[in-house]
């Protein structure tokens, strides 16, 4: 049932807020590194990681506030979206994509910073790396929503969005084991 589910899914339920809003936080990071290099060396660290935890546990109390504004007892499939039902999967979906089209925009804003400085070993490096982050990690949060929303837009019944779920998900499991891979690689 719903009940027993709930308690399965939630740490999966953090893992994917915490992802997105970790990738965000990383993002910033940088920039305000390479944008603001003088002042970030200046930036008492203790408030600067409260206040980027904060942004982290903020995203998973909404999460969590999802789950148990839209609860409701029921026979479920075990599944991402099945923690959210009725309207919490349009705040669910929504959030997520708000989260992930902000780090897109972060992630463009220090690449373009980095783009207008100087060349050098370490210029091109941090350029390297932002860009690996930026495509596996953003990409996979990226999709994930956005074929959640084009499931809803195609009016798929319960079978085949059951179908497709599932189908997806495998590519979203080959994605996460290749991408320690990838990263220390580079």
């Amino acid at each position: 049932n719903s009940q027993h589910f709930l308690i399965i899914k939630f740490l999966p339920e953090m893992g994917i807020a915490i992802g997105c809003t970790g990738i965000l936080c990383v993002g910033i990071d940088r920039m305000i590194s390479v944008i603001f290099s003088l002042r970030y060396r200046a930036l008492n660290t203790h408030l600067y990681h409260l206040f980027l935890a904060f942004l982290i546990i903020g995203f998973c109390s909404f999460q969590v506030f999802l789950m148990v504004a839209f609860y409701r007892k029921r026979q479920v499939v075990c599944q991402v979206m099945s923690s959210f039902p009725d309207a919490g999967q349009f705040w669910f979906t929504n959030g997520n994509l708000l989260i992930n089209v902000l780090c897109i925009m972060v992630y463009s804003i220090t690449w373009i910073a980095l783009r207008s400085q100087p060349d050098s070993t370490i210029k091109k490096h941090v350029i390297k790396s932002l860009f690996i982050v930026a495509a596996v990690d953003l990409s996979g949060f990226f999709i994930t929503p956005g074929l959640f929303l084009l499931f809803d837009y195609l009016s798929l019944n319960a079978q085949q969005k059951f179908a497709w779920t599932y189908f997806c998900t495998i590519f979203i499991h080959i994605a996460l084991s290749v991408k320690l891979l990838i990263y220390y690689s580079t």
